[in-house]
């Protein structure tokens, strides 16, 4: 990919062509890049390209189901926003960006191989999406004493107690003692019957004002899971509650299914 120093923003949506990146060269004016199903080639690192040395201005930076990444090292001063999702192969990210504001990562770390590692600083972040592997022995999210709005947090309602998505999970409910938003997925398998319940292991909540609660329910009924997480909700003003089918990524991690269920008692608010 040449440098483009007059460019503002960019969007690469290659099919997984293989794309090498120039070891030199700066996007003058680049404000956004956006970068999906791309397969890197070459010596030059992504991290390199989009730090601040040469991507000075970048504000917006989205990078989705891409291969050939097994480390994204960033270090930028303008950084507002970072997108991340399914990184085949990524063992390390690195960010450093004080500027940033919000931060999504899904599924990049959960399937490496070998022990992910994760260092990240962000003292002003405001929003954190994480749905990925959370041990807090690789994984450091640093000072995040600012963040307001915690997002795509999965939980299987029946399972094994060592599933990696419900660890981290329980553990960044637990790490975040006040928050204003919460959006928590409570997802259930096709089949239960030869899993344990695990609901039981969700013992606290963020003190929270709003909660969005997506409903993945595959045909079963989910009061009693949704009952659960209500009542530790004592100082909730709003709640929006969502019957939705899931993601391409819940679908193969899950095995879940597009089947619909309809819950009499309850307003549900299908999710487009």
């Amino acid at each position: 990919m040449p440098c483009f120093e007059n460019a503002t923003s960019i969007w690469l949506l290659l099919g997984f062509l293989g794309l090498a990146l120039q070891p030199t060269g700066t996007f003058a004016r680049l404000t956004l890049l956006s970068l999906s199903r791309v397969r890197f080639v070459g010596p030059c690192e992504l991290g390199d390209i989009v730090s601040s040395p040469r991507c000075p201005c970048l504000q917006k930076l989205s990078v989705s189901h891409t291969r050939g990444v097994d480390k994204l090292v960033i270090q930028s001063e303008s950084l507002m926003e970072i997108k991340l999702e399914k990184l085949e192969g990524l063992r390390l990210l690195s960010i450093v960006a004080p500027a940033l504001k919000g931060l999504s990562v899904e599924c990049c770390l959960i399937d490496s191989p070998g022990v992910p590692v994760a260092i990240i600083s962000a003292p002003r972040l405001v929003s954190l999406d994480w749905r990925d592997s959370y041990d807090q022995s690789f994984i450091r999210l640093g000072d995040m004493a600012n963040v307001r709005f915690l997002g795509k947090l999965l939980y299987f309602v029946h399972g094994y107690d060592d599933c990696p998505y419900n660890r981290a999970c329980l553990r960044l409910l637990q790490r975040f003692k006040v928050v204003e938003s919460l959006t928590l997925t409570l997802g259930y398998l096709r089949v239960i019957d030869s899993y344990e319940y695990l609901m039981e292991n969700m013992t606290v909540l963020p003190d929270l004002t709003f909660l969005y609660l997506n409903v993945l329910a595959n045909g079963h009924a989910f009061g009693a899971s949704l009952f659960h997480v209500l009542k530790m909700c004592t100082g909730l003003r709003r709640l929006k509650l969502a019957f939705c089918n899931p993601t391409e990524s819940e679908v193969k991690l899950s095995c879940l299914s597009n089947k619909g269920l309809a819950f009499s008692n309850m307003a549900i608010v299908p999710k487009t």
